[in-house]
Parts: structure tokens; C-alpha cells; sequence
């Protein structure tokens, strides 16, 4: 079992009961993101299914965030179809929604915090989560694992894990509205003054606006422009809107604790202005 801050249902002598699982160690270098193909499992779901198909993985998250272990993490799981990927990856399972194979808001923000803690802990360098170690089970085999909904939302979970790497080494957690500020290209002292309340609410105005179609505020074109890091024009642009929907997931996942769809509709700017007032006096 790893060493976790968080409860994990230890399911590891079951697993090895069914002999399907290898038990060789080896240095791991990278996750790979799997889903439980459009069902809602419990973590005994999981492994009866295994107890009959020849497969495994390290980790699942149930519906309800819950995290099971199933195979330490430095031994060989029968989850990727490629030598080397079981070898060397971690794997973990998602329950999913079989109308569209979309996870959970606890399944996301779990599954975020356990990639960041293994990254930090256990992964071979600690490297900071990323697109290069981070990766869906299609990238090592011919499947459509782990879904659409991953696959669109892939960015989003590696980014929300790297915050949380990043709150994991360096012993000083970073407060939601640090993370925030970090968004804003703001000053990160984690107090909500006036730039920062400036810089929020433009870009709450402005996310709702054109990932929502709801006006609720005006908001410097340019300003946003600046805060996204594209050219600053009077005119909004199509690469304008397209990192505009990244900024809103980025907000949504690392900041919120929303599911990171890139629409700014009526949770995310529930979770925002409570998140303002909790902060804006302090």
C-alpha cells in the first residue's frame, strides 16, 4: 500500500488472489488514465470483474471519489496491453457515466489530488505532472479507453494535478485564491484586494459571456487578452475563445473543486462569488 494522507480501501490480497497480476518491481515513471468502460463501479465491482478477466490496475476511484488499491504501485498490473507501460506506469481506474463515460466531480478532483501525491512521492525524479507522463491507456494500445469525456478533459486533470504536486512539495499549500491569482497573472499573496478582485471579476464577466452567452458584467477585451496571454487587440478572436474555455477548466478544477466543463454557467459562478465572499474582506 502506498502512503497516503487520504483513505484507501486496501484490496491488494484479493487482487493477488486471482492471479492477475505480475509480481515483479520495477521504477515507475509515468500514469496512465483508464475508465471502467461506462459503468458506475463500486471498488468490488471492479474486482469481480477481474477475478474473471485476465486484467488489473494499481487504483480506482469510484463515483464517490472513494480510492482503492489493488496492486502496489511498483509492480506489474495487467492494464495497458504493452510490456512497458505495465512495467513502468501506474495505472488507475475511473467510474464513469455509460450515457457519455463522463466522471464525477469527486471522481475528477480524487483522481487530481492522487496523480499530484503520486508524482511527488512516488513517481521516479518526482517530476511535475504533464502531458508527457501523464497519459490516456490509448497511447500505449488500439482502444477507446479511457472515453471521450477523459480524453477532451485530459489537460485539465494533469493540470489539477500539478497544483496539487506542486502543494505536495513544497509543504506549504497554495490557498484557492493563490491558485487563482496565479490564474490572473496576479500578484500570489493570497489576499483578495482590489487588483485581484478587478482581475476576477473581469474575467468572470467576460467567461460567462462568451462560454455561456450570458451577460452578467462588463470586461476589458484587451485585459483578458493580457490575463490569457494572446496578442491584445480591441476585436475577440477565435484562439481568444478557445483559451478562454481552457482558462474557465483550469479555474473550474484547480480553483472551484466544479467539474471542469469550460462553461462558466450557473455552478461555477455559484462556487466563485461564495469563494469571493468568503475572501474579498479578509
Amino acid at each position: 500500500m502506498i502512503q497516503y494522507d487520504q483513505p484507501i480501501e486496501n484490496l491488494i490480497a484479493q487482487l493477488s488472489a486471482t492471479g492477475h497480476v505480475t509480481h515483479s518491481t520495477f521504477p515507475k515513471t509515468s500514469v496512465t488514465i483508464h475508465h471502467n468502460g461506462g459503468v458506475r463501479n463500486t471498488h468490488q465491482d471492479v474486482l469481480n470483474t477481474w477475478r474473471t478477466r485476465e486484467a488489473s490496475a494499481h487504483f480506482d476511484i469510484d463515483v464517490n471519489g472513494n480510492v482503492a488499491q489493488y496492486v502496489e504501485y511498483n509492480e506489474y498490473a495487467w492494464a495497458t496491453g504493452n510490456t512497458d507501460a505495465n512495467q513502468h506506469s501506474i495505472s488507475i481506474e475511473h467510474a464513469d457515466d455509460d450515457a457519455n463515460w463522463e466522471i464525477s466531480n469527486a471522481t475528477f478532483q480524487s483522481s487530481s489530488r492522487l496523480i499530484g501525491w503520486l508524482f511527488a512521492h512516488y513517481i521516479q525524479g518526482t517530476p511535475r505532472p504533464s502531458m508527457n507522463n501523464v497519459f490516456p491507456h490509448q497511447h500505449w494500445y488500439a482502444t477507446a479507453c479511457p472515453g471521450p469525456w477523459l480524453m477532451e478533459h485530459l489537460g485539465d486533470l494533469v493540470n489539477s494535478a500539478a497544483q496539487w504536486y506542486d502543494k505536495f512539495k513544497s509543504g506549504h499549500p497554495q490557498t484557492k485564491v493563490q491558485i487563482l491569482q496565479q490564474a490572473l497573472k496576479a500578484s500570489q499573496d493570497g489576499i483578495w484586494g482590489p487588483a485581484t478582485d478587478m482581475g476576477a471579476m473581469g474575467m468572470r464577466n467576460c467567461a460567462s459571456l462568451t462560454t455561456n452567452s450570458k451577460k452578467i458584467g462588463d470586461f476589458n477585451v484587451q485585459a483578458v487578452q493580457h490575463i490569457l496571454g494572446n496578442s491584445e487587440t480591441p476585436l475577440w478572436k477565435p484562439e481568444d475563445q478557445t483559451d478562454m474555455a481552457n482558462w474557465v477548466g483550469i479555474v473550474q478544477g484547480a480553483v472551484l473543486s466544479v467539474k471542469p466543463d469550460k462553461v462558466w454557467g450557473p455552478v461555477t459562478d455559484e462556487a466563485f462569488m461564495a469563494l469571493r465572499a468568503a475572501n474579498l474582506k479578509k
